[in-house]
């Protein structure tokens, strides 16, 4: 309890990672589409405001997005209604002469785009540049938060008919973007197939090590493992520093089977003691290491590290690290990692030199980041930052239009429960001053 309000703690890692694997995302995206409409040729003066007139009496409006058309004469506007009634009754407003354009309503079905493997370091700009050159008009582009997984990179885009989809992917999928070779289809919840690693983040995957190579085969760990329950399949890598001491991967068909068989762990089997863990994935472990540092009392260590903060979720580590590259002039290989800590809008960022962290709080505090003022400062002054509900990142669609309800994430405390109670009770974090004599004192 931190000044009278509940902080939600992180003590355990892995406790909103299982929130969230739990909610039933696919259904919410299958709705999106037939809770939606398209609008075309709305004048140009529209904005929000008026269009909202237009269509308020056909049910409560989530949220209204609008873009110019390619030749600037008209608009083109995206609304999102809470059920699938209330877009129906908005499709009667087609044809409605509003200024001195008729207007066409149609649902937003088939006109979403799925687009993945673009370089790291794209932003919404990018996404839409990429877009406009082919003379595609996307009037929306939803990417995905990096809230439990610093590393995801694809995006939802929508656009005004069926036809520019089939540009989109007729001129776009498989284009070469550097390294990088551009994924993009048309976007089908319905039909999308289960993720490959799906079962672990269900925690119903296990991490074999130290099998007897001779007698690793497929046949004798179903045999082995198939005891506890269904095995939904085995991997055994074919080429890692590990084949030697016998490793192996297996998935049961639920959580329940799967750790029952964590019996087998320090278990003699063909000679061996064998190792059996539920498997981790990179996002889990990352978050482990993320709250060892902000709880740690080593504040030796801490001073390699710079904070950034406030941002929204949606910006990239690649996106942080390039600005900080180019803002304080640095190479690239004098930053070692960066964190992003979305429970606190911020990020960590950890340098080589603990110089060339202060050097980034002189340089970089207060300066404009993805169109936002930022603060740099230690660990502690992220650890202890308090959102403001303003500040949270309610921006879950990226476009020219503005959310209509956002009072349904004002009250959400996504603070991050430490040791210290207060600021005022810990030790005094070093200021941007004290930074600045670390710094020229170099």
């Amino acid at each position: 309890m931190v000044n009278g309000h509940e902080k939600r703690s992180l003590e355990d890692p892995n406790s909103e990672y299982n929130e969230r694997i739990k909610k039933p995302r696919d259904a919410d995206m299958v709705d999106r589409s037939f809770k939606a409409v398209v609008v075309k040729n709305l004048p140009r003066s529209y904005n929000n405001g008026k269009i909202k007139k237009i269509f308020q009496d056909c049910g409560t409006i989530k949220e209204i997005e609008t873009c110019d058309s390619i030749d600037r004469t008209s608009r083109f506007a995206r609304l999102e209604f809470t059920n699938h009634n209330e877009a129906l009754a908005a499709l009667t407003k087609t044809f409605k002469i509003v200024g001195s354009n008729e207007i066409e309503v149609e649902l937003l079905q088939n006109r979403t785009l799925w687009m993945t493997n673009f370089p790291p370091n794209y932003s919404n700009k990018n996404i839409r540049n990429l877009l406009l050159e082919i003379g595609v008009v996307p009037i929306s582009i939803r990417l995905p938060s990096h809230r439990y997984n610093s590393n995801r990179r694809f995006c939802y885009i929508d656009v005004y008919s069926k036809e520019e989809c089939e540009i989109a992917v007729d001129n776009l999928n498989g284009t070469e973007l550097g390294r990088y070779k551009l994924i993009v289809k048309l976007s089908n919840p319905a039909e999308k197939e289960k993720r490959s690693d799906a079962g672990l983040l269900e925690r119903r995957e296990l991490f074999v090590r130290n099998l007897n190579p001779k007698s690793l085969e497929h046949d004798n760990l179903e045999k082995i493992f198939g005891e506890f329950g269904t095995i939904e399949h085995i991997t055994i890598p074919k080429s890692t520093s590990e084949i030697n001491n016998g490793c192996a991967f297996i998935t049961f068909f639920n959580k329940d089977e799967a750790d029952n068989a964590l019996s087998l762990d320090k278990t003699e089997i063909d000679g061996r003691i064998i190792s059996v863990h539920l498997a981790d994935n990179k996002a889990y472990l990352e978050r482990r290491e993320l709250l060892q540092i902000l709880n740690s009392r080593n504040n030796k260590k801490k001073e390699f590290f710079a904070s950034l903060y406030p941002i929204s979720d949606k910006i990239s580590k690649e996106q942080i690290l390039s600005f900080i590259l180019e803002s304080v002039k640095i190479p690239s290989e004098e930053v070692m990692k960066i964190f992003l800590v979305n429970d606190l809008n911020g990020a960590l960022i950890q340098f080589r030199d603990k110089h060339l962290a202060a050097r980034c709080c002189v340089v970089l505090d207060k300066t404009k980041f993805m169109n936002k003022t930022i603060n740099v400062g230690t660990v502690s002054d992220l650890k202890f930052y308090k959102p403001e509900a303003s500040q949270k990142d309610n921006n879950s669609v990226i476009s020219t239009g503005k959310k209509l309800n956002n009072k349904m994430k004002q009250n959400e405390a996504n603070e991050i429960t430490t040791e210290e109670t207060s600021p005022s009770t810990s030790k005094p974090a070093m200021t941007n001053d004290d930074f600045r004599k670390m710094f020229i004192g170099h």
